[in-house]
């Protein structure tokens, strides 16, 4: 069922998967498919091998390798923070890296510096296309509608204390009022 024993732990033993995916990986074989529903069917095919084919929306601008030939690639280096990713990755041959987080609009992409396309990688992963060598490639978080948001807040704080400063202010001019009375 894909699973192997790791540790027997007392009453307990602990399994760990054989099949599992690396949070980031990647490939150079690859199926294009701009459906949800389709990638669904092609993952649910028994052919699809996710260690050596990933599915895409779009073509990355490079020729997939037949059979998924195996791939020479390293991960240098993974700086992970809530809004953004940095990844040092280093390949022979183009490739398409993804990062097994949810795939999700907001989330641009910069290689080496230049902004890039991040696409749909399995569904709902995301993913970049990148060339043969050693690129830093940085995922970051930028959504127009976090700065409204902030906005919004920073103002209804203002309000707030000008609110407070108005009642303050009031209740002393109350309290002198009536000292004098």
């Amino acid at each position: 069922m894909g699973f192997e024993r790791y540790k027997n732990a007392g009453k307990f033993m602990v399994m760990r998967s054989v099949d599992y995916l690396p949070r980031i990986f990647c490939r150079n074989s690859y199926i294009v498919d701009s459906s949800f529903v389709g990638v669904l069917k092609r993952i649910d095919e028994s052919s699809f091998d996710p260690k050596k084919t990933v599915i895409v929306e779009t073509a990355p601008g490079f020729a997939s390798s037949v059979n998924g030939e195996k791939l020479n690639y390293t991960i240098e280096s993974v700086k992970y923070s809530p809004n953004r990713i940095e990844i040092a990755v280093k390949t022979e041959t183009p490739a398409i890296l993804v990062l097994s987080d949810q795939y999700y609009k907001a989330f641009k992409c910069r290689i080496d510096g230049k902004n890039t396309r991040v696409f749909r990688a399995n569904g709902m992963f995301r993913g970049v296309a990148i060339t043969e060598g050693i690129h830093k490639i940085v995922f970051y978080y930028d959504s127009a509608l976090q700065i409204i948001s902030l906005l919004i807040s920073i103002i209804g704080f203002v309000i707030i204390i000008f609110i407070w400063i108005t009642d303050r202010k009031k209740k002393y001019e109350d309290t002198r009022n009536n000292t004098y009375v």
